[in-house]
C-alpha cells in the first residue's frame, strides 16, 4: 500500500482551531511552544502551558456572557499576548476581528462600528484610556480588554488580560464542560476570523476567513516545511522551529497560525515511522 504521510493525516483530521490546540498537545504537549522575555529574564511556555491559557481566557469570555458568533476586535502589535487573546476568542466560540493596521483613534471607532464588534482587546492603557472618552458612542461595545501587563481595570466594562486570565484560572474547571461542548460544535466551515485589509489608500474591507480556511493555507506551509527537511536546506527549518510564535505570527504572508507551523514541526521532523496491519506511515512519504 502507498505510503502516507502525517501531514496528510493532519490535514484530514484537524479541522478546527480547537482541534489544532489539543493535537498541539498531543504530539508536542512538553515542548516549548513560544520564547519570551518577562521581568528581564528569559522564559519558556511550553503547548501545554500555552493551552492552558487559552481555556482560562476562554473561560472568562464565556463568563461574560459572549455567545457564538460574537465578534471581538484586536489590534496590533502582535504579541505572545495578542495570540494567546485571539486563540481564546475562537475557542470560545467568538469571531476574532483583526484590525491588522495600527489607526487613530477616530478610525478605530469607524471599524468597531462597522464590524459590530462587543469587545476590543487593546495593547496598552493609553488606547483603552482614549477609547473610553468615546465609549459611550458604540453601542454595540461592552468590553474594553488591555494586554498590557498590570493592567487593572474597573471589573465591569474595562479588564486586563491579566484579571481575565486569573478569573478564569479561578473557575477553569467549572465552566470546563461549556466550552468544551463549544469547542466541539465548531465546525470547519464557521467563521474564525475577519481581517481589515487595506483595499486602497485610507480604505479597509473585510476579508472573512473560516476554520477550515485558516488550517488549509497552514498546512500548505507544513508541505514545504516538509520539503526543506528532506533537502540540504533542513537548516532553514531548525531555525524556523526555533522563532517564537508571536514573531511567526507577524511575519507570514495572510492570516497564519504559527501553532500549526511550531507544533507539526515537532510532530513531522523527527521523521517518525508508524507501521500498522499492512502499512508503514510516514510523514514525508519516504
Amino acid at each position: 500500500m502507498e505510503d502516507k504521510r502525517l501531514i496528510d493525516i493532519f490535514d484530514e483530521q484537524v479541522k478546527t482551531i480547537p482541534q489544532l490546540l489539543y493535537t498541539d498537545i498531543l504530539y508536542a504537549g512538553d515542548k516549548p511552544a513560544t520564547h519570551f522575555v518577562e521581568a528581564g529574564e528569559q522564559r519558556t511556555l511550553t503547548y501545554n502551558d500555552l493551552v492552558f491559557r487559552v481555556e482560562c481566557l476562554a473561560t472568562s469570555l464565556i463568563r461574560l456572557g459572549f455567545q457564538e458568533g460574537d465578534r471581538i476586535a484586536t489590534m496590533p502589535p502582535i504579541s505572545l499576548r495578542w495570540v494567546l487573546a485571539d486563540l481564546a476568542i475562537v475557542c470560545a466560540g467568538a469571531i476574532s476581528v483583526s484590525i491588522v493596521d495600527i489607526l487613530k483613534r477616530d478610525q478605530l471607532v469607524a471599524l468597531l462600528k462597522d464590524s459590530a464588534s462587543r469587545a476590543v482587546v487593546l495593547p496598552n492603557a493609553s488606547d483603552a484610556l482614549l477609547l473610553m472618552e468615546v465609549f459611550d458612542t458604540l453601542p454595540d461595545l461592552d468590553y474594553v480588554f488591555c494586554l498590557q501587563k498590570g493592567f487593572r481595570g474597573d471589573g465591569k466594562t474595562y479588564f486586563g488580560l491579566g484579571e481575565l486570565y486569573h478569573w478564569g484560572e479561578q473557575y477553569h474547571d467549572e465552566v470546563a464542560a461549556e466550552l468544551k461542548q463549544r469547542m466541539d460544535e465548531i465546525q470547519s466551515h464557521h467563521l474564525a476570523t475577519i481581517v481589515y485589509v487595506e483595499s486602497k489608500p485610507g480604505k479597509q474591507h473585510m476579508a472573512f476567513h473560516s476554520h477550515g480556511k485558516l488550517l488549509s493555507t497552514s498546512t500548505q506551509a507544513l508541505r514545504y516545511f516538509s520539503c526543506l527537511a528532506g533537502s540540504s536546506r533542513n537548516e532553514e527549518l531548525k531555525k524556523m522551529a526555533t522563532i517564537p510564535v508571536h514573531q511567526i505570527m507577524g511575519k507570514l504572508p495572510d492570516y497564519f497560525w504559527p501553532l500549526i507551523v511550531g507544533a507539526s514541526i515537532d510532530f513531522t521532523g523527527e521523521q517518525r515511522i508508524v507501521k500498522g496491519d499492512s502499512e508503514v506511515i510516514s510523514v514525508f512519504g519516504t
